[in-house]
């Protein structure tokens, strides 16, 4: 998997080898690594995969959403030195948000607000 060895995201683009060949984290690929956390624990029952998602919608919230050019908007890309790089924001990226949050809300038992 395409990991940023500097933090909990995923980057856009790897090699086969692991090779970072694009410097840059958009927020879907977050969203989709939260789901993706999910659905491992439920599969498998190991903790590990629903703190890592814990910590990935945590990171994702104060990253993407931190300091945003406006009310209802989002930080979509930033380069693996954490610079914001976007210069749109895709409405696609609404899919993503929102059915990591279904996966999130649909499982409250799990997690603990804090």
């Amino acid at each position: 998997m395409g990991a940023d060895p500097k933090s909990c995201f995923l980057v856009d683009e790897v090699s086969e080898q692991g090779a970072i060949l694009r410097n840059s984290r958009r927020l879907w690929p977050q969203a989709e690594l939260i789901k993706a956390q999910v659905v491992q624990y439920d599969a498998t029952g190991v903790q590990i995969h629903l703190d890592q998602a814990d910590t990935v919608a945590r990171e994702l919230f104060k990253s993407y959403f931190a300091t945003v050019p406006s009310t209802g908007t989002w930080r979509d890309c930033f380069d693996l030195k954490g610079n914001f790089v976007a210069t749109a924001i895709p409405s696609s990226s609404n899919y993503h948000l929102w059915t990591a949050v279904v996966e999130l809300i649909t499982r409250p038992s799990l997690f603990i607000a804090s």
